[in-house]
């Protein structure tokens, strides 16, 4: 059985489980911010159990794991309050314990998997050494040797951030979109 970890506002999940439906795929698609309504966990000793929607599910009924768009746990009943906080960090770490259960080798993007390949930097030495080609490439703090790239590949530069492309200040968001031209 497929379980599909994602959020529900997820697209691409919608239109894939439509299909899935259709073909006769057996899968559980568990929201993070929706099914917490609907799921329970228990542990007895090496036998952890998740219930969503009504039925019980061990890891070793998982066939394989879609770890798609996740996002924060959320129960409509569990307010934002200390309290809350506590109960979902508890059910967090419920669902961890049970996901940890399936072997690894049975997830489409395991989470440490994703972490490791978030790093873009790695990324690029690792498509070098195979062989890939990868375009001209600086990451620098210093302005001069900036302008000497930019020089050098006559302006057609593309700047990226590392890190991430949005970020929250003052409970706004802001996507990092550069469309400014360097002077020197």
């Amino acid at each position: 059985m497929l379980l599909i970890l994602t959020n529900s506002d997820d697209a691409t999940a919608d239109y894939l489980t439509e299909a899935f439906r259709c073909s006769g795929v057996e899968f559980q698609r568990f929201d993070t911010d929706r099914t917490l309504a609907n799921a329970c966990f228990r542990y007895r000793v090496g036998s952890p159990e998740l219930r969503i929607d009504g039925k019980w599910f061990r890891p070793n009924e998982i066939t394989n794991i879609w770890y798609r768009r996740p996002e924060h746990l959320k129960h409509p009943a569990i307010p934002e309050t200390p309290e809350g906080n506590f109960i979902i960090d508890e059910w967090g770490e419920s669902l961890e314990a049970f996901l940890a259960h399936v072997p690894a080798a049975s997830w489409m993007n395991h989470p440490a998997n994703n972490v490791n390949a978030s790093h873009k930097l790695e990324q690029l030495t690792t498509a070098s050494r195979l062989g890939f080609e990868v375009p001209r490439t600086l990451v620098t703090q210093d302005q001069a040797e900036l302008l000497e790239f930019y020089d050098q590949v006559n302006g057609k530069v593309i700047i990226k951030p590392l890190c991430c492309q949005t970020w929250r200040c003052s409970g706004f968001s802001y996507l990092y979109e550069p469309r400014r031209e360097m002077s020197a």
